[in-house]
């Protein structure tokens, strides 16, 4: 036997004298080369005729087919394939061709048991945009095909994935598209209708379902290009769920791969760095807090995309059994999603029919029951109205009995009676001049609402607004116990100080010079309990309004950096100690900058990235059931959460790769046992000299050592092709029946077949 049909330069590293060289354990038999076409892609090796022998799949676009290579004998009926032109390199014959005719040009090509009879069936997304599930009837004769209509996906080879997604033993089809996953779940009777999951990407490239974290659930990665934190997982739960979304900082990749490397559960994320070329093997692990001094783990719950400049969100107990839930508007879609807070968290959203254009929404229990109700309001349906959690689900909002059109909504006990009542705003016209009032609604003990009064008065006139309001507030600005009432429209807002007696509010005198002009920027939650907290430049405060309407900074929190912009601030206690930290969130570098109590003054002691937010506002409450406050961050395309008192998770660089040839490029890589010694080995592609070189993974030293490498082609055979790319696309699997894992690669038009060599009996490599 031949060890191998090209030219090869061995190198062991690692390896010491008195031992073999790593090169002695890795040989292959001559080349087989299968010519198809230039445009072959999305390489893939899976049994498809059902001989327990791996096949070989490639997308020929050029002439808008798949091909299949078969590792079963052609038939006596079939007809065997036309001899090659003269001087034309002959294809190998030990595979035998079969093509499957397609009408599109296909994007990405994926394969599994989509109908549960034990055939693996092939599935692809093409455009014009639709996903298409062909059915294996057995032998490699496909069938019966299904149609999804999934609308626009991402153009990438690897934007569809295959996956048990639910943790049911069947195989799942995903697809990454801009916006969102789309998700088809197999079920009794085959594959589902499609489900639509939000993703909080900017720029989707790779899509991968991978377990991850090694519990048994296949997870949702994704690859986003351009961006600081680009790797996105959404880990399985054990509900059969996938949880939220969370962000993990690696160099941007030029490649990415999944593969198990280090022995341990859960696979390893391999990449080759855009920058430095090198080849990085990531494992999942718990961040310590010499390594991210944060302050717990961040993660985040996408919204669908839509008309996000009127989304609104309110946390709040919906079911009445002590946890916190959030409930958030979907405006373009009129529909509430709501998240219920289980035994680990809060849950998957769902989705409930809502009024058009939910413009704001509260969660308060008017009733008294223990069970918070949903109140919102919609300017395009005039209306604000009140939806209820009935066993699975909520109930359609019910509107109230409002008078006027409302443009603002908030709940709070106006009267001090420890029940809340509803408080709007509503638009009219006077000689012309738009006017505002102030109303409100208190439920009786019949269950009837009835208008608020202000004494004998059903409405507070509000002047000075230049616009309709985009917020109103209740809070207590100088501590005297009364609901006092603030209005943020395009300019300053409009204070209005609760009065005695139940009169209506008056407008305070004076500046409102130290209040911020949107209410995100203002929290009800200082570090003395009173008072507000008010985000503004580099530096937050804490005010009390005194005796003789002045403004009393009694404290301030300096972000520590002249280039901050504070936009929101909160105070938690992030470390359980009893003492609340200060979070405030800076724009400017996309992070929550935490500020720790030292020697009676606040000062910088960690921070957490965040990255990109459309910033609506911080909510403070316990997410997770530990009993301890969590940081909720609400945007309009996605909230976060910060899980205070857990660890955060890292991917963390468990053996790394630097090709020693001084031209080398590395382009692509996978995992593989390509030596049959039962250990992971990595086969690296260089386009720059087209070579490929195997490096094997020493777990004693963390290392990446070099076993071998050699030249694909030489670029004189080939210097008038266009694209010197090569080779473009790799993979690994047992094409040959023999138990050996065996290495493909496409090149030009050509399928390679690099079979792996049994060789002489040699010694065991104990050492890896």
């Amino acid at each position: 036997m031949g060890w191998i049909g090209v030219l090869m330069v061995t190198l062991g590293t690692s390896a010491r004298a008195e031992e073999p060289r790593l090169a002695e354990y890795f040989g292959f038999l001559p080349l087989e080369i299968y010519k198809l076409d230039t445009r072959i892609s999305n390489l893939l090796i899976d049994d498809l005729d059902g001989d327990k022998v791996e096949d070989i799949v490639v997308v020929n676009n050029a002439r808008s087919r798949i091909d299949l290579l078969l590792s079963t004998p052609r038939s006596g009926d079939e007809p065997a394939e036309a001899r090659p032109e003269a001087n034309q390199v002959p294809s190998s014959q030990r595979m035998r061709r079969k093509s499957l005719p397609v009408n599109k040009e296909v994007v990405s090509l994926a394969a599994g048991d989509f109908n549960g009879d034990g055939r693996t069936d092939l599935a692809y997304y093409g455009t014009p945009a639709e996903l298409i599930v062909l059915f294996n009837d057995g032998s490699a004769q496909f069938g019966r095909p299904k149609r999804f209509p999934v609308g626009e996906a991402v153009e990438s080879p690897v934007a569809l994935a295959v996956g048990d997604l639910n943790r049911d033993g069947r195989a799942d089809l995903a697809l990454l598209a801009p916006s969102e996953i789309v998700m088809i779940l197999q079920g009794d009777q085959g594959l589902g209708e499609p489900e639509h999951l939000p993703h909080a990407c900017g720029n989707p490239r790779i899509l991968k379902a991978v377990d991850l974290d090694g519990d048994g659930g296949d997870d949702l990665v994704i690859l986003d290009g351009g961006h600081d934190d680009p790797v996105r997982v959404r880990f399985a739960t054990e509900g059969g769920k996938l949880g939220p979304e969370q962000r993990f900082s690696v160099e941007t990749p030029r490649a990415i791969a999944c593969g198990e490397v280090d022995g341990k559960k859960g696979v390893e994320l391999l990449t080759i760095e855009a920058q430095s070329g090198r080849a990085k093997v990531l494992g999942l692990v718990d961040s310590d807090e010499e390594q991210a001094p944060q302050r717990g783990r961040l993660i985040f719950y996408p919204l669908p995309r839509g008309d996000e400049r009127g989304r609104s969100l309110a946390v709040g107990d919906l079911d009445g059994d002590g946890r916190a839930d959030v409930v958030a508007t979907d405006p373009a879609n009129a529909q509430f999603l709501v998240y219920c807070q289980g035994k680990t968290g809060l849950g998957a959203g769902q989705s409930f029919p809502g009024l058009v254009g939910g413009k704001a929404v509260q969660v308060a229990d008017l009733d008294g029951d223990g069970k918070g109700e949903v109140i919102v309001l919609s300017e395009s349906e005039k209306q604000i109205a009140r939806s209820v959690l009935e066993g699975e689900r909520l109930s359609f909002p019910a509107p109230l009995p409002i008078r006027g059109e409302p443009v603002a909504l908030e709940v709070a006990d106006l009267d001090g009676d420890k029940a809340p009542e509803i408080l709007y705003v509503t638009k009219g016209q006077d000689e012309g001049s738009e006017t505002f009032l102030l109303r409100g609604l208190k439920r009786e003990k019949s269950g009837a609402f009835l208008p608020f009064r202000w004494g004998q008065d059903e409405t507070v006139p509000v002047k000075s607004l230049s616009g309709a309001p985009a917020a109103v507030r209740v809070l207590d600005v100088n501590a005297d116990g009364l609901a006092d009432i603030l209005l943020f429209s395009y300019g300053p807002p409009v204070l209005l100080l609760g009065r005695p007696d139940g009169k209506s509010p008056a407008p305070a005198s004076g500046r409102l010079g130290q209040l911020a002009a949107n209410a995100a920027s203002i929290s009800t939650r200082t570090p003395d309990g009173s008072g507000l907290l008010v985000a503004q430049n580099t530096y937050a405060r804490s005010l009390l309004l005194d005796q003789d309407g002045q403004w009393r900074i009694r404290d301030q929190y300096n972000a520590g950096r002249g280039s901050a912009q504070v936009i929101g601030a909160a105070a938690i206690d992030t470390n359980g100690d009893g003492t609340p930290e200060i979070a405030l969130l800076d724009k400017t570098s996309r992070s929550l900058l935490f500020l720790d109590r030292k020697d009676g003054v606040y000062r910088l002691g960690g921070s957490l990235p965040v990255g990109p937010l459309n910033f609506q506002g911080l909510h403070v409450a316990d997410l997770d059931g530990d009993g301890k406050d969590d940081l909720l961050l609400a945007g309009t395309d996605k909230f976060g959460v910060v899980l205070t008192g857990r660890k955060g998770q890292r991917l963390k660089t468990l053996a790394s790769y630097e090709s020693p040839r001084k031209e080398a490029q590395l382009a692509d890589l996978i995992p593989g046992d390509l030596n049959a010694d039962g250990q992971p080995d990595i086969a690296l592609i260089d386009t720059a000299e087209h070579f490929v070189e195997i490096v094997t993974y020493d777990s004693q030293s963390s290392e990446l050592d070099r076993a071998l490498s050699f030249k694909v082609f030489e670029k004189k055979s080939f210097r008038h092709r266009d694209n010197m790319v090569e080779p473009r696309d790799l993979a690994i699997g047992d094409v040959d029946g023999d138990g050996r894992q065996d290495l493909v690669l496409i090149v030009h038009d050509r399928v390679l077949v690099y079979r792996q060599d049994p060789g002489p009996e040699r010694p065991t490599t104990s050492k890896r």
